[in-house]
C-alpha cells in the first residue's frame, strides 16, 4: 500500500507551471489544474506546501492526501530523487460540463542512491494516469486517480548486448 502511494504521488511530482502562473484559480482548465497541482509537487521545499496539493483536490484524493503522513510527504515531495525527461497530456474527456478525465503521460528516471542507482544506470520509466476532474463553485478540482499504467526501460550493460549472426550455427 505505501509502494502504490509513494508511486502514485511521485507521478504527481513530475511536472512544470506553464500557464497557471498567470492565471488565477477560478480561470483554470482542467488541463491548467492538473499542471498547477503537479508544479507545486515538482517545486516542493517544505512540509507546509502539502496545503497547497490539497487545496487541488476533492473527494477521495483530498481523503489519501489528509491521511498521508509527513514522512511520507518528505520523501516523495521533498527529498526528489528522478529526473524528469517529459510531460504530455494525452487526452481530455468531458463527460459532463461539471466533470472532466485528464489522461498525462510522465517519463523520468527514477534514482536509488542507497542502491547504487543514479542517472546513468538507472531504468526510464513511463507512466500513464487518468485522473477524475470535477468543477465545484466554478472552480476545477482532481477527485480521483482513475488508472495508471506504467513501464519500465532498463538500460543494456555491455554483457547483455545480443551480436547478431547470419544465421543459425550448424553442428560440426
Amino acid at each position: 500500500m505505501m509502494n502504490r502511494l509513494a508511486f502514485i504521488l511521485l507521478s504527481f511530482l513530475v511536472l512544470g507551471c506553464t500557464k497557471m502562473c498567470s492565471t488565477s484559480r477560478k480561470d483554470m482548465t482542467p488541463e491548467e489544474v492538473v499542471e498547477g497541482y503537479l508544479n507545486t509537487t515538482l517545486n516542493m521545499t517544505k512540509i507546509t506546501q502539502v496545503n497547497d496539493l490539497v487545496s487541488y483536490t476533492l473527494g477521495n484524493l483530498r481523503q489519501v492526501l489528509q491521511a498521508t503522513p509527513n514522512e511520507t510527504f518528505q520523501k516523495v515531495f521533498i527529498d526528489k530523487s528522478y529526473k524528469l525527461h517529459r510531460f504530455t497530456i494525452v487526452e481530455r474527456k468531458d463527460i459532463t460540463p461539471r466533470e472532466a478525465e485528464i489522461t498525462y503521460q510522465l517519463q523520468f528516471n527514477q534514482f536509488d542512491t542507497s542502491q547504487g542507482i543514479n542517472e546513468s544506470n538507472a531504468a526510464l520509466m513511463t507512466t500513464e494516469h487518468t485522473l477524475s476532474l470535477i468543477k465545484k463553485d466554478s472552480v476545477w478540482y482532481i477527485q480521483d486517480l482513475l488508472g495508471s499504467k506504467a513501464s519500465i526501460e532498463f538500460p543494456v550493460v555491455p554483457e547483455s548486448t545480443i551480436t547478431p549472426t547470419n544465421g543459425p550455427s550448424s553442428p560440426e
